[in-house]
């Protein structure tokens, strides 16, 4: 379950992001999928 919810983070940022654009994911208390030891992670989009 937590694979698929992040899976469809990154697809649909993928899907609307603009080549500027960037998303945190993160833990903060009540996170869905994420545990408070987990690792923050940004992911980009880079392109012409």
């Amino acid at each position: 379950m937590a694979l698929d919810l992040l899976a469809e983070n990154i697809e649909g940022f993928a899907s609307e992001a603009d080549h500027s654009d960037h998303l945190h994911i993160e833990y903060f208390p009540g996170h869905d999928y994420l545990s408070q030891d987990s690792e923050p992670l940004v992911i980009a989009i880079y392109g012409d």
